[in-house]
C-alpha cells in the first residue's frame, strides 16, 4: 500500500517534461548543412591543390630533362645559357606561377 502511495505522490509531484525545442532543433539542421557544405568546400579545395602539385610535378621534371640536354661536345660547366631550353622552360614555368596564384576569393 506504501508503494501505491508513493507513485501518487510521485505522479503529483512530478514535473511535466518539457516541450521540445524547435529553435534548438532548428539549428542543429544549420549546423549539419554547414558542416556538409563547410566538408564539400574542403574536398574541392584538396582536389585543386592535388591537381595543381601535379602538374607542378609535370613541369618541373621537364624542366629537369631540359636541363640535362646539352648539345654533344659542349662543356657548359655549371651554368645554364640564357637561350638553352631549360631557361625558357624556367621563364614559362615562373609566367605560369604568376598567372596561377590568383587572389583567394572570398
Amino acid at each position: 500500500m506504501t508503494e501505491d502511495v508513493d507513485r501518487a505522490l510521485a505522479a503529483l509531484f512530478a514535473e511535466p517534461a518539457p516541450p521540445p525545442d524547435a529553435a534548438f532543433a532548428e539549428r542543429i539542421v544549420a549546423l549539419a548543412r554547414y558542416d556538409q557544405a563547410l566538408a564539400e568546400k574542403r574536398r574541392a579545395a584538396f582536389a585543386q591543390v592535388t591537381r595543381e602539385a601535379a602538374a607542378l610535378g609535370a613541369v618541373l621534371v621537364s624542366f629537369v630533362l631540359l636541363a640535362r640536354m646539352v648539345p654533344d661536345g659542349a662543356d657548359m660547366g655549371d651554368a645554364v645559357p640564357l637561350g638553352s631550353p631549360a631557361m625558357i622552360a624556367l621563364a614559362l614555368l615562373g609566367l605560369w606561377a604568376l598567372v596561377g596564384s590568383r587572389p583567394a576569393t572570398a
